[in-house]
């Protein structure tokens, strides 16, 4: 699953109160606050990104690495699913009919889009 780190450096912007959590546990250990905005100066963070080492090691859901995921539920819109559902997944990859599948690797690749359940 992509990181934390991985997704800031690709222009991710957590929202306010969002928890984060490292791997092998279900309990959040990092929270954004939130982002300190001024009138007509520069975007100043109360949680500085650039001043973490080790934010390769929190990701956006609790993860699991090794074992297989049992479902999947969809953060974002996708054609021909359901926002928020939360779908099993047949033969590791989640399917509508022979026009979609996403894998295992594709659903680790997009954490914005779907949260793994083990």
């Amino acid at each position: 699953m992509r990181s934390l780190g991985s997704l800031l450096r690709a222009g991710y912007v957590p929202h306010k109160g969002q928890e984060f959590y490292q791997a092998y546990s279900e309990i959040p250990s990092l929270r954004f606050v939130d982002i300190e905005k001024r009138k007509r100066r520069d975007t100043e963070y109360l949680f500085e990104p650039g001043s973490h080492d080790n934010l390769d090691h929190y990701f956006l859901w609790p993860y699991f690495p090794g074992n297989p995921i049992q479902s999947v539920q969809l953060i974002k819109p996708i054609p021909f699913f359901a926002t928020r559902k939360k779908y099993p997944l047949k033969e590791g990859a989640l399917r509508y009919k022979d026009i979609i599948c996403y894998t295992e690797e594709t659903i680790y690749l997009f954490p914005t889009f779907f949260r793994p359940f083990y």
